[in-house]
Parts: C-alpha cells; sequence; structure tokens
C-alpha cells in the first residue's frame, strides 16, 4: 500500500468544503477536514483480535504536524505488527513503565533528567536551563495538563522576558519549549507541540551577531588607562587606586593572550592547569563549551600574564575564587567592565565611571575573544585553523565526522603570532602589567 501521499503544501492550501472532507496519506493516515475549518489526524486499522474496523484520533493539525503523524502512524504499525492494539499507544510507548507525566512541570523534571544532564556536560547549562524555567515558563505552565497546553501559554512565557527586553532569553525560552515538547511528542504523552507554530521573530528575533574589536590603537590606549590609576577621594583620604581589581585586570590580559571564553578563564585551577614547561594550558570537558577538553597553547605574551596570576593570593583549588566558594563568577569581568563604560542611565548601588571608555565605543570581555581571533586572521591564518584554537564546534556534521585533525602545530603558531604581535604594539608584558606583590586588590 502505497503511503505518503500528502504534502506540507497540499495542508495548507485545503479548504474546508460543505461536507467532512478526508485526505488519504496511507498506511491508514487521513487528515480529516470540518466544515467549520477544524482539522485532526486519524489513524484507521483493523483491530488484531476483533477484525472490526477501528479509528483513532492522533491529534489536531497544524498543532500535530505532517511528520509528526507519520511518525505516529508508523508506531502504530508496527504495534500491530506484533500482534497489539494500539488503542492504548501512550501507554504501550512507555517502555520504562514509569508514569507518563500529566504536567508541564513533571514533564520538565523527565525531560531535564533524561535529555539535559544526560547529553549536556556543562553544569552551567544545567543552571541556565533550571533558571530560565523557574522564571519564565513555571508561573504560567508549570500546572497546566499537558493536554490543556496552548500557544497562548507558551506565548505568556516568552512575553515576561521580552517585556525586560531580554530578546536572546525569550529565543532561549522558546528553544528549550520546543526541544522539551518535541521530547513528549516523540513519546506520545502530548497530541501535538504547541510551539510549532511560533516563529522565532515572535519571540526575541534574530540576533545580532557581535561585531565589536578592539582595534591596534585601542590596546594600547586601554592599558595605559589601566595602569594610570584615578585618584580616589572621599571625606577623610585622597588615594590613588587601580581602575580594576588586579585579579581582574590580569584576566583581560590572559583572555586576549589565550582567546578563551568568559567561564573557562573563570574556572581556571590554580595547579594542573597549565603546564608551563610544555607552555599549554588544558581546559577541562566540563567547562568547554562542546563538552570535550580544549588543548591552548601559552605564548610567551600569556606565560608573562600567567606568572603573575599565580602570584594572586590564595592556596584553594581555583586561582581566583568565589566570594561563596567555588570560583569567581564567569560574568564577573564583564561586569566590572560595563560598570566603567558609558551608560545612558546610572544604576544605583554599581560603580558608574567612563575610565574604561575606549574610541570604538562599548566593549566586552567577549569582544576580546573576538579581537584574538581578528588578530590571527589579519596575521594571515586561515579560518580552520582559527575555528580550532577557539575550540569551535565544527558546523557541518559530514565534517565532524571525517575531519578529526587537531591541526596543534598550525594552533601553536597562530597563538605565539597573536602573542608577538600583542607584544609589538603593547611592549614586554613583563614591564607593564600589575605585580600581586605589589599593588593592592580592590573589590
Amino acid at each position: 500500500m502505497a503511503t505518503n501521499l500528502l504534502t506540507d503544501t497540499a495542508l495548507r492550501n485545503a479548504r474546508p468544503g460543505a461536507k467532512e472532507i478526508e485526505l488519504n496519506d496511507g498506511g491508514g493516515l487521513i487528515h480529516r477536514i470540518r466544515p467549520d475549518g477544524r482539522r485532526a489526524w486519524i489513524f484507521r486499522y483493523t483491530g488484531p483480535t476483533t477484525g472490526k474496523r477501528e479509528r483513532i484520533y492522533l491529534g489536531a493539525y497544524p498543532l500535530l504536524s505532517l511528520k509528526a503523524a507519520r511518525e505516529m502512524r508508523q508506531a502504530r504499525q508496527e504495534m500491530l505488527q506484533k500482534g497489539m492494539d494500539p488503542k492504548h499507544a501512550a501507554a504501550l510507548l512507555d517502555s520504562e513503565g514509569d508514569a507518563i507525566p500529566e504536567t508541564v512541570g513533571r514533564l520538565f523534571n523527565v525531560w531535564f533528567s533524561q535529555e539535559i544532564e544526560t547529553n549536556r556536560k556543562s553544569e552551567n547549562d544545567h543552571k541556565s536551563i533550571k533558571g530560565r524555567y523557574a522564571i519564565y515558563v513555571a508561573p504560567y505552565l508549570a500546572d497546566v495538563p499537558l493536554s490543556m497546553v496552548r500557544r497562548g501559554h507558551v506565548m505568556k512565557a516568552i512575553d515576561k522576558a521580552r517585556l525586560e527586553k531580554k530578546m536572546r532569553t525569550a529565543n532561549l525560552v522558546l528553544a528549550n519549549l520546543r526541544q522539551m515538547f518535541r521530547f513528549a511528542v516523540a513519546r506520545e504523552w502530548m497530541q501535538g507541540d504547541p510551539t510549532a507554530a511560533i516563529a522565532r521573530k515572535q519571540a526575541g528575533g534574530q540576533e545580532n551577531e557581535g561585531e565589536r574589536v578592539l582595534s591596534d590603537a585601542e590596546l594600547p590606549i586601554l592599558r595605559d588607562v589601566l595602569a594610570r590609576p584615578p585618584l580616589q577621594k572621599s571625606r577623610y583620604y585622597v588615594a590613588q587606586r587601580r581602575v580594576l581589581p588586579v585579579h581582574t585586570e590580569l584576566m583581560v590580559w590572559w583572555t586576549l593572550a589565550t582567546a578563551a571564553r568568559p567561564i573557562e578563564v573563570a574556572s581556571i585551577r590554580r595547579k594542573g592547569a597549565v603546564n608551563v614547561r610544555a607552555k599549554n594550558w588544558t581546559i577541562p570537558a566540563e567547562v568547554s563549551k562542546n563538552g570535550k577538553p580544549h588543548l591552548v597553547h601559552v605564548s610567551d605574551f600569556a606565560l608573562a600574564v600567567w606568572k603573575r596570576m599565580l602570584k594572586l593570593p590564595g592556596t584553594g583549588e581555583y586561582l581566583i575564587p568565589g566570594k561563596e566558594g567555588g570560583h569567581i563568577s564567569e560574568k564577573e569581568v564583564t561586569r566590572r567592565l560595563t560598570d566603567r563604560q558609558t551608560r545612558t542611565k546610572a544604576i544605583r548601588g554599581r560603580k558608574n565611571t567612563t575610565d574604561l571608555d575606549l574610541p570604538g565605543g562599548h566593549w566586552t570581555q567577549h569582544d576580546l575573544r573576538r579581537t584574538a581571533a581578528t588578530i590571527m586572521g589579519e596575521l594571515g591564518f586561515t579560518q580552520d585553523v582559527i575555528d580550532r584554537c577557539l575550540n569551535h564546534k565544527e558546523p557541518k556534521k559530514v565534517t565532524r565526522t571525517y575531519q578529526r585533525q587537531t591541526m596543534l602545530s598550525q594552533r601553536r603558531e597562530a597563538f605565539d603570532a597573536l602573542g608577538q604581535h600583542l607584544t609589538a604594539i603593547l611592549g614586554d608584558p613583563s614591564e607593564w602589567l600589575p605585580d600581586p606583590d605589589t599593588t593592592g586588590e580592590i573589590v
């Protein structure tokens, strides 16, 4: 029997008539269109024990897409081949024998346990997903039964982020919910994905890729600003204190020299991370974005920064400890940088100065990583080499599978060239980097 007779275009163009219309996709799958415009998927089959013709409602269209309906048909056909009646498909397909989640809140717990904790190793990813759910999703959807979830529920969660002007967060809320609901649809706990008809533009919209790169002319300005402490005045004294805490300033230069991500810099360990003799830094899998250990070559410039970082006070596991244990927050550097650049409105309780304003405009720690990559490109290194220096995940699956070369020698050359370029425009770092032994820390 022929199957897959329908197309998405045919379904979109189909119009209701004076009587109920049934469009056949083959294999027992029927697309029903009522005169009032309501649409549904029906699975028609012969009962394995009764021999009677049976009809099962699968779900409403377009909530349940053509592709999802075909997957449900396939699952029921396999059950029929085993002599099982698919009337109670959801229970039969729950192969683990666990209770099927009845609400969005319970579904989140199952999805998070089986998908996120299993497939994503980053603790920061876990915290972010849980945090977004608690803030934006739970207040509107946690107690809603899966059978009752509609697009309007999802939009309430997204709109909360939009009203806060957090467009990237709105996109992430949509993405997480879409993954979670598809997880449920695949297990037939839901009849369709309520996010299917929500486009990205209805959430946070297209995210503009950051383009800020610090120029060769701006880097000496930054060096000089950081080395020329402003006067700090109070009722009782006048003193000179550095623009940034010494550990933050060193994190800035380490980021630029290694092109590392903020979390990778913040979580660096005092012992075992950097091999001075081999001149490399191993970023562990638990903080690497792709979940794999990453080796960074340490240039002479970076090595000078590292030697100053080793002088930072402390004896704990992490080179720069956090206030409440563990390592310093990965947002710490950018927060301090932002507090010292022009903002349209002062924030109460936060430092509000313009000490770190640069000609090219506002900049963040991540822009230092982009700056390092740009310098490598301008020095003639190919994008393949730069991507491996940055530990970017290869976008094409075929390339990820068959091109596993690590390009260690080329990466070493790229980082050394970066370090030499920085030394050429900034001078010998040992002559101008802050020294924790002689410079007081500020918080």
